[in-house]
């Protein structure tokens, strides 16, 4: 049974790639200066990341075979494996802080850091031409 994948056309990479790219120059410019100084929690920055993180990470490549469907599975498994070991990880240092690391409770960090590692497994398994 051929299991179908629906991904965003190609051109959403770049679309991904340049609203990521704008919400880290965004972040850069509302801590360097008092442009947007009402958004204390960067709300906008992470909208804006999460968005392009999605975009890049469910858009296909121009040439969608068998192998890249497994590459793209692949990521995604070690991408849960890395964050949830974080999770897990957090949770045991937080236990011996007086004061707990907020990262380890937030669910945008965590689903940032999730789409971010997909995205260089993916890219590097790409590289290697490489499947277990």
């Amino acid at each position: 049974m051929k299991t179908k994948i629906y991904l965003f056309p190609n051109y959403c990479k770049i679309i991904g790639a340049g609203i990521f790219i704008s919400a880290i120059l965004l972040f850069i410019i509302q801590t360097q200066t008092q442009i947007l100084n009402f958004d204390d929690e960067y709300e906008i920055v992470k909208i804006l990341l999460l968005g392009g993180l999605f975009l890049f990470n469910f858009s296909k490549e121009k040439i969608e075979d068998e192998r890249l469907i497994r590459i793209r599975l692949t990521a995604w498994a070690y991408s849960f494996y890395i964050v949830a070991f974080t999770v897990v990880a957090g949770r045991i240092f937080n236990f011996f802080l007086d004061e707990d690391l907020q990262f380890y409770n937030s669910a945008t960090a965590l689903l940032i850091t999730y789409l971010s590692t997909n995205i260089v497994i993916f890219i590097r398994y790409r590289e290697l031409d490489v499947v277990e």
